[in-house]
C-alpha cells in the first residue's frame, strides 16, 4: 500500500491518494487550512 501526497487539485496544499486495499485510488484533500 502506498500513500503519494499530492496536490491533485492545483489549490496550493498536499492531497493524500491511497491505493491499495480500498481498491483504489482513494483521494482525501487536505482540508487543514
Amino acid at each position: 500500500m502506498s500513500i503519494p501526497v499530492v496536490d491533485l487539485d492545483g489549490d496550493g496544499d498536499l492531497d493524500i491518494v491511497v491505493t491499495g486495499k480500498f481498491g483504489g485510488p482513494v483521494w482525501f484533500e487536505n482540508k487543514l487550512k
